[in-house]
């Protein structure tokens, strides 16, 4: 059931939010590394438009590795975008879901919505057996 809510979860906040970015955490960072849009443009060769997109919110969806690049340049982790508190004492099935949490988050909102959508076909179908 765990696979379920953390979907919904995320399915949610991305219908709610438009993006799983934290912009606001994104240019925190961005703002103590000194670096100007430009400069990480120029460190990941990612276009300027792009990171300027990003950094506005107007790209709400960008790719991961855009994002992994971006935190390279500036000095962060993805996870450090993140609002969910690190617990360093956690166990192995807490970091397998964290893990899964990730590549979910990575998805599209169609594929998320695909996934739903079966995930409740398959909940109905056992509450029919």
């Amino acid at each position: 059931m765990f696979f379920i809510d953390i979907l919904k979860l995320i399915l949610y906040n991305k219908q709610k939010e438009g993006d799983l970015l934290n912009t606001h955490k994104l240019n925190e960072f961005k703002k103590k590394s000194g670096l100007t849009n430009a400069k990480i443009a120029e460190m990941t060769g990612i276009t300027l438009s792009n990171i300027d997109k990003i950094t506005s919110g107007n790209n709400t969806n960008p790719k991961l590795d855009t994002i992994q690049a971006i935190c390279k340049a500036i000095g962060c982790t993805i996870d450090d975008l993140d609002d969910i508190p690190d617990n360093k004492n956690a166990s192995p099935i807490i970091d397998e879901r964290d893990a899964l949490r990730l590549k979910l988050e990575s998805l599209s909102i169609k594929d998320l919505e695909e996934i739903d959508k079966f995930m409740d076909y398959l909940i109905w179908k056992e509450k029919q057996e």
